[in-house]
C-alpha cells in the first residue's frame, strides 16, 4: 500500500473518522455534524482537517450568514472504500464516488 493510502486507512480508522464520513453523506457544516452525531466539536474540527488532508472531504462551499464568523460546508470526496491486495501481495486502497472510481 502506499503511503497516501496508509495515510487515508488511518484517518478513517481514527476514533470519529467512519461517524463524520456517514454524516457527510449530504453537505454539511461542522455544527450540523456535531448536531447530528456523538462528536465532540473540538474532535469533530480535528477530524475533518485530517480527512481534508487526505482528500476524503472538501469544502463545498462557505455560507457568510455572519460576516465575522464565515461558515464551511463540507462534502465527502468519495463514497466507498475498499482495500484489496494487488498481484504482489501489497494492499491498495480503491476509492470510488456515486459508482465510478476516482482518480
Amino acid at each position: 500500500m502506499d503511503r497516501e493510502s496508509k495515510r487515508a486507512v488511518r484517518v478513517i480508522g481514527q476514533k470519529y473518522g467512519v461517524d463524520i464520513l456517514e454524516a457527510l453523506s449530504s453537505p454539511k457544516s461542522i455544527e450540523d455534524i456535531v448536531d447530528g452525531t456523538d462528536v465532540p466539536i473540538a474532535s469533530c474540527y480535528r477530524t475533518i482537517h485530517l480527512l481534508e488532508g487526505v482528500g476524503l472531504v472538501r469544502v463545498k462551499e462557505v455560507r457568510t450568514r455572519n460576516v465575522s464568523r464565515p461558515t464551511k460546508i463540507y462534502e465527502r470526496v468519495r463514497d466507498s472504500f475498499t482495500i484489496r491486495p494487488n498481484k504482489d501481495g501489497k494492499y491498495v486502497l480503491d476509492t470510488s464516488f456515486d459508482g465510478g472510481p476516482v482518480d
